[in-house]
């Protein structure tokens, strides 16, 4: 089964990736308390595959991020883990080489929104991926 990236999906991580050298990527799930990715992230993973082989020069920072539930400790490794396994997905699974991708996990250190409510903690559970840009200015 060939999986078609979807054009509209990857070319907003493109162009977030172009323009500001970043991208939060909501697509990429895992099972509850773990570093398992869901089958839904597949088509996300298949989007940010085709635009690294679009890109060969772009290095990219996984980063992982976690809500509050469960303590700093534990969602600092979880986050560490989940980051990890993006890349391994990307690099065992998609082809694309070890090199073009770091790794980071932050825990629940950079929330985005509140943990006080469960759209805000979903929205602190997020991917993102760093490129390397030379900034000038």
């Amino acid at each position: 089964m060939v999986l078609v990236p979807d054009d509209a999906a990857m070319g907003a991580l493109e162009a977030a990736l172009q323009g500001n050298c970043e991208a939060t990527v909501y697509g990429i799930t895992f099972a509850t308390g773990s570093a398992e990715l869901t089958s839904a992230a597949r088509a996300t993973l298949d989007d940010v595959a085709a635009v690294l082989r679009k890109h060969p020069d772009w290095k990219l920072t996984v980063q992982g991020h976690t809500d509050n539930i469960g303590g700093e400790k534990s969602n600092q490794d979880l986050s560490e883990r989940r980051a990890r396994a993006v890349k391994d997905a990307l690099v065992q699974s998609r082809g694309i080489p070890a090199t073009a991708l770091d790794t980071r996990g932050f825990g629940l250190t950079r929330p985005v929104d509140t943990n006080d409510t469960i759209e805000g903690r979903a929205r602190n559970r997020r991917v993102q991926l760093i490129r390397s840009c030379r900034r000038q200015g």
